[in-house]
């Protein structure tokens, strides 16, 4: 995994864990029971970030399966951000090097809207979800 992207409700981190590995900043954000850590189909993110370095994941919660849950059937970024945000979103830049010694403004736009919308799909999820 060559970059880990953490969105807050006012900005965007973006970490290139292929240049700092998984710093103990990091690791003590991954396994805190307080913070809420949402994405979309997280298990395989989850085993790659614990292949770079061992931690207890705590309070991840996985977007995918709960839109299975709400009956939505859809489960991807790009048809979960149309069917409840009402939003389109381009996902163009998703393959390109992300061990690119730089990222290019494309790329880091990518990244930064992928983890802002999946914020964003969890908010409205977890309204859908608890009524």
């Amino acid at each position: 995994m060559a970059l880990a992207q953490v969105a807050t409700p006012d900005k965007v981190y973006l970490f290139r864990l292929h240049h700092t590995g998984i710093t103990d900043s990091m690791h003590a954000f991954f396994e805190n029971t307080l913070i809420i850590k949402a994405g979309i189909a997280l298990r395989d993110d989850l085993k790659a970030l614990q292949k770079i370095r061992n931690f207890t994941p705590n309070n991840f919660f996985d977007v995918a399966s709960m839109s299975k849950e709400a009956g939505l059937g859809a489960t991807g970024v790009k048809k979960l951000a149309a069917i409840l945000l009402k939003v389109r979103i381009s996902k163009g830049a998703q393959t390109s090097n992300w061990e690119a010694k730089h990222l290019n403004e494309k790329q880091i736009r990518y990244a930064a809207t992928d983890a802002w919308i999946s914020l964003k799909i969890y908010e409205k999820m977890r309204e859908i979800v608890n009524g």
